[in-house]
């Protein structure tokens, strides 16, 4: 069973990613205004990605919150994993060549 410390740390890890979702929306809408006229299909993907991005909510019940918070904690690293990788294409960055 877990602690009442592994219970906060679960939901701080959990707010701070859906701090990182708010922030990578406001940094993708940025870099588009700055960077590149968007074709439709990319349009398309970015406007899907800031949905997902500033679609952060958790059900308000109490039962299985601890749950609930960790599968958001995954759901929110995979779309900030999502608006990084728009991010590369929208600034047109070959990461791969940093490498």
């Amino acid at each position: 069973k877990l602690e009442a410390l592994d219970n906060l740390v679960i939901s701080t890890v959990y707010n701070v990613s859906n701090k990182l979702c708010s922030t990578s929306a406001k940094v993708l809408r940025k870099a588009v205004d700055m960077f590149t006229e968007q074709d439709e299909e990319q349009s398309s993907t970015l406007d899907t990605v800031l949905f997902l991005l500033e679609d952060i909510n958790l059900p308000a019940t109490p039962a299985k919150k601890t749950s609930r918070e960790l599968s958001g904690t995954l759901r929110n690293m995979k779309r900030i994993e999502q608006a990084l990788e728009m991010l590369t294409k929208v600034m047109r960055l070959d990461v791969e060549a940093d490498v």
